[in-house]
C-alpha cells in the first residue's frame, strides 16, 4: 500500500471516527415529523443519521487525496507519522499556531454570542434545550470530519477548480485562488450550520441566521488559512481548541 492510499485510508478512519461520535449525542426527537418516527423505528434513527456523512466523507476524502498536491495543500503531520519519520517538529509547527488561534477564535465567538445573546436568547435557549453535542462529538466531529469534509475535500476542489479556470499558467496558483478557497468553504461552512437551526426550530430569525452564519464563517477563514500554510492538521487542533473554549464558556456561564 503507498503513501497516497495510506493517507487517505487514515484520514477516513479518522473522519469516521468523528461520524461514530455523534451516536453520543442525543437526537432531539421532538423535533422530527411525526409521520417520520411513526414510519421508522426510533431505535434505528441515530444510526440512520450516519449515512449521509459518511458519504460526504468519502467524496471529501478521495477529492482532498486527488486533488490536495496539485494545489500545494496537505497534511504533512499525518504523512509523517505513516512514513515513520521525525514528525515531532511537523507537530509544533502545526500544534502552536493551530491552538493558539483556535483559542482567539474561541475566544471571539464567545464575546460576540455574549453580546448577541441579548437580542437572540429566546432562541438560543430553544436550541440549547433540544440539542447538546457532546464534547466528544464537538472533538471528533467538528474537530476532524468537518475540517475533513470543508477543508480537505471543499477548499481544496475551490482551489484546483479557480487554478484551473482562471490561470494562465499551468503550475502558477496565486496566493488570491488560495483567498477564494477559503473564504468560499468558510461561508459554506456557515451556511452548513443552517439545516440543524431550522431543524431545531420552526422559524428562526434573519438575525438568529445572520449571528450562525457569520460567527461560524469567521472560524471558517482562521482553519483555511492554516490549512493553506500550516497543513490540514493545524486547522484540526484550532477547531478542537475552539469546542474546549466553547465548553468551558459553557460551563461558566
Amino acid at each position: 500500500m503507498n503513501l497516497h492510499i495510506k493517507t487517505g485510508v487514515t484520514l477516513f478512519v479518522l473522519g469516521l471516527s468523528g461520524v461514530i461520535s455523534l451516536l453520543f449525542t442525543p437526537l432531539p426527537l421532538d423535533a422530527f415529523p411525526e409521520e417520520v418516527l411513526a414510519d421508522l423505528p426510533v431505535k434505528a434513527l441515530p444510526y440512520l443519521t450516519l449515512i449521509n456523512p459518511t458519504i460526504f466523507l468519502i467524496v471529501a476524502v478521495l477529492i482532498g487525496g486527488s486533488l490536495s498536491p496539485k494545489v500545494q495543500l496537505s497534511s504533512p503531520l499525518i504523512k509523517e507519522i505513516i512514513l515513520r519519520g521525525n514528525f515531532k517538529k511537523i507537530l509544533y509547527a502545526q500544534l502552536i499556531p493551530g491552538v493558539t488561534l483556535g483559542l482567539f477564535a474561541g475566544v471571539f465567538i464567545t464575546l460576540f454570542s455574549t453580546w448577541m445573546s441579548p437580542f437572540l436568547s429566546e432562541e438560543f435557549l430553544e436550541i440549547g434545550q433540544k440539542f447538546s453535542p457532546s464534547p466528544i462529538t464537538r472533538f471528533l466531529y467538528g474537530g476532524i470530519t468537518e475540517e475533513l469534509l470543508l477543508r480537505w475535500g471543499f477548499m481544496t476542489l475551490v482551489v484546483w477548480l479557480t487554478w484551473k479556470l482562471f490561470s494562465r499558467k499551468a503550475n502558477a496558483i496565486r496566493n488570491s485562488m488560495y483567498w477564494t478557497g477559503i473564504i468560499i468553504s468558510a461561508v459554506v461552512f456557515g451556511l452548513g450550520h443552517l439545516p440543524a437551526i431550522f431543524f431545531l426550530l420552526e422559524t428562526p430569525t434573519t438575525l438568529l441566521i445572520v449571528y450562525a452564519v457569520f460567527a461560524n464563517s469567521v472560524f471558517g477563514v482562521v482553519a483555511g488559512w492554516l490549512y493553506w500554510k500550516k497543513g490540514l492538521e493545524a486547522a484540526m487542533f484550532a477547531h478542537i481548541s475552539v469546542h474546549i473554549v466553547l465548553l468551558i464558556a459553557g460551563l461558566i456561564t
